[in-house]
């Protein structure tokens, strides 16, 4: 949505096909009868003065604020308070905001899953698994997963290589409702080993329903390995993790896999655009776990793009 934006603004005409029922990917929230539970990514931080203006604008815009929470890790069974100053950042009401604020004034055609693109160069055509076709397009630029991206690229386009060295770990995330406290001194917790890597009070952030409500996210290690077990495995030995730190027995709990969840960090560009071909690659998997690097990537994609049809029509 971030390369959209900057494309559009440029004066091009793009449309975004999207399989799930809702724009932001990772960025989304649960709904469960009035409760929410931001069951992907937890929150985000910015490091760049040009991501940290972006956050900046989100919050004036009153999709995002600071989640000051208690925040700690464990290793090894012990329990160490972070002390970090670094905000961290959420989307309100919930974390799927962000996507619906960044959809706004960009075509979007959601559940439409593509399955192929054919054609080439300035004719390009997807097609979708309802056998529907859409374009043809100029360009055609992927944010998918490498994986699914290699799935889409032609055998003979030059980035099929770089989509399949990107690689991923996959997460289970577990949503529960406690009828008291679970550990009531902390809102975030980090945890070193298995099978729990992370734990948080959701109804602690900002803009968040009353409740006791709390995400667990299984390690990639953990998950990896029982990435194929039945939900009631995963609810049960997640939430039997955060009951050895001192939480009572949930009420009720969901799970969710994330079989795409975490890049592995990756050492090569931003995005890559090949001219071409009119095909382009982007998306956190190129740099880093992070938000930020999506953000970033979207950018950097877009500038690639802008910067090849400018030096083509002079």
């Amino acid at each position: 949505m971030t390369c959209a934006h900057a494309l559009q603004g440029a004066g091009l005409s793009v449309t975004l096909f999207e399989k799930s029922r809702g724009p932001g990917g990772r960025l989304t929230t649960r709904r469960r009868d009035t409760a929410t539970y931001d069951h992907g990514a937890q929150y985000l931080t910015a490091e760049s003065k040009a991501f940290t203006d972006e956050v900046t604008r989100w919050e004036a815009a009153g999709v995002v604020a600071r989640w000051d929470g208690r925040f700690a890790t464990i290793v090894h069974g012990e329990l160490r308070p972070d002390l970090s100053t670094r905000p961290r950042w959420v989307g309100t009401p919930k974390m799927s905001s962000l996507g619906r604020h960044l959809a706004q004034g960009l075509s979007i055609r959601l559940h439409t899953r593509i399955t192929s693109l054919q054609g080439g160069h300035g004719a390009w055509t997807l097609h979708d698994d309802s056998a529907d076709v859409h374009g043809p397009f100029d360009l055609v630029l992927l944010s998918a997963p490498g994986p699914q991206a290699e799935a889409l690229l032609p055998d003979s386009s030059s980035l099929q290589g770089l989509a399949r060295g990107l690689l991923y770990a996959p997460c289970w995330a577990v949503m529960a409702d406690y009828a008291e406290p679970a550990l009531s001194a902390w809102d975030g917790l980090k945890v070193e080993g298995e099978p729990l890597s992370w734990a948080a009070r959701d109804s602690s952030k900002p803009g968040r329903p009353p409740g006791e409500r709390w995400v667990l996210h299984g390690s990639a290690a953990w998950s990896h390995r029982h990435l194929e077990e039945t939900a009631e495995f995963i609810i049960e030995a997640l939430t039997d993790a955060l009951s050895d730190l001192g939480a009572p027995k949930p009420i009720r709990a969901q799970a969710h896999r994330w079989r795409y969840a975490l890049s592995v960090p990756a050492t090569g560009d931003r995005a890559v655009y090949a001219p071409a071909e009119g095909l382009g690659l982007m998306g956190d998997g190129l740099v880093h776990p992070r938000v930020e690097s999506a953000w970033a990537s979207g950018v950097a994609c877009a500038e690639q793009v802008l910067s090849a049809l400018s030096v083509r029509t002079k």
